[in-house]
C-alpha cells in the first residue's frame, strides 16, 4: 500500500486545499516555547466539558482544571512534577498534597488506589500537540507511533472560517515493521495563532476524525504567580502500604513553600 497516495487523497478530499511547503511563521514560537517548558497552555476537546491548564517551568510542571465554585471560576491544581518529585493535589479540610520520588514511580510497593502513573500522564502535552515537542520529557507515545513529519501547509474552510493549515503525519507500525495506517494531524491558525488541532486517522484509503482539540490560550512564559500560590500545603508521603496507611495515619513530609520543593 502506497500511503503517500492516501496523504495525497486527503487534500484532494477538501480537506486540504492550495498545499505549499512551509509551516506558519508562529510555528517556530510555538516550538520553542514546548521545548525551552517555559509557557502557559489552556485547552479543551470537542465533547468534552474538562478544561485544561497546563503550566510549563524548565524545573516544574503543574497541570490544573477549571472548577466552579459559586459564581467563580478556579484553576485547581492538580498535579505538579518537579526534576525529582511527583506532587498529586485533593482537598481535604483544604488543599493537602500527596508527594513521591520520581525514582519510585512504577514500584509495586505503591498503593494503586492514588494511581501515580495516571497523575504522571495528566502532565504530558496533548497528544494533538506532541508535534511541536516530540521529546517531552513528560510526554510518550507508543512504540508503534513513529516520530512526526510535516507534510505541507494550506487553506482550510470550515463553516464560515478559513484557517491556514499545517499539517503532519505519523506512520503507525505493525509488528513486522511495515506501515499499517497513518495519523495526521492538522494545525489550524487563525490570524496567525494556533487555535484548533484535529487528529486523523488514515487507513486503507480512508480518513476518520478521532478528536479536535480547541486552544483557549498559549503564550510563553511559566505563569509563575500560580505557582507562587502553591505556598503552605501540607505534603503528605504516598502510600506504601505499610503500617501508618493501615492505620489511615499519612506520614507528613512538610510543606510546599514559595521554592515548591517539600520543606520541613
Amino acid at each position: 500500500m502506497d500511503w503517500k497516495k492516501i496523504v495525497a487523497g486527503f487534500f484532494v478530499s477538501g480537506l486540504m486545499m492550495g498545499m505549499v511547503s512551509a509551516q506558519q511563521p508562529a510555528e517556530t514560537d510555538y516550538r520553542n516555547m514546548l521545548q525551552q517548558q517555559e509557557f502557559v497552555l489552556s485547552y479543551e476537546y470537542d465533547g468534552q466539558t474538562e478544561k485544561v491548564r497546563i503550566i510549563g517551568d524548565p524545573a516544574k510542571r503543574m497541570t490544573a482544571v477549571l472548577e466552579t465554585h459559586g459564581k467563580k471560576n478556579y484553576w485547581m491544581p492538580k498535579v505538579l512534577g518537579t526534576n525529582d518529585k511527583l506532587y498529586q493535589f485533593y482537598e481535604e479540610k483544604g488543599m493537602k498534597a500527596k508527594v513521591l520520588p520520581l525514582n519510585m514511580l512504577g514500584s509495586d510497593k505503591l498503593s494503586p488506589d492514588e494511581k501515580w502513573l495516571d497523575k504522571k500522564v495528566r502532565l504530558a502535552l496533548p497528544e494533538e500537540l506532541s508535534v511541536l515537542a516530540w521529546q517531552d520529557k513528560w510526554t510518550s507515545h507508543p512504540q508503534s507511533l513513529g516520530a512526526p513529519v510535516f507534510s505541507g501547509s494550506s487553506k482550510r474552510q470550515m463553516g464560515s472560517d478559513e484557517y491556514d493549515c499545517d499539517q503532519y503525519i505519523c506512520d503507525i507500525r505493525n509488528q513486522a515493521g511495515g506501515v499499517s495506517g497513518q495519523l495526521a494531524y492538522n494545525l489550524l491558525y487563525k490570524d496567525g495563532k494556533l487555535v484548533k488541532v484535529q487528529k486523523y486517522l488514515l487507513y486503507k484509503g480512508t480518513q476518520q476524525l478521532l478528536s479536535t482539540l480547541n486552544i483557549m490560550e498559549f503564550q510563553a512564559g511559566a505563569d509563575t504567580g500560580a505557582l507562587s500560590k502553591l505556598n503552605d500545603i501540607k505534603v503528605y508521603k504516598a502510600e506504601l502500604g505499610d503500617i501508618n496507611d493501615l492505620l489511615d495515619n499519612p506520614v507528613e513530609e512538610g510543606t510546599i513553600g514559595g521554592s515548591l520543593n517539600a520543606q520541613k
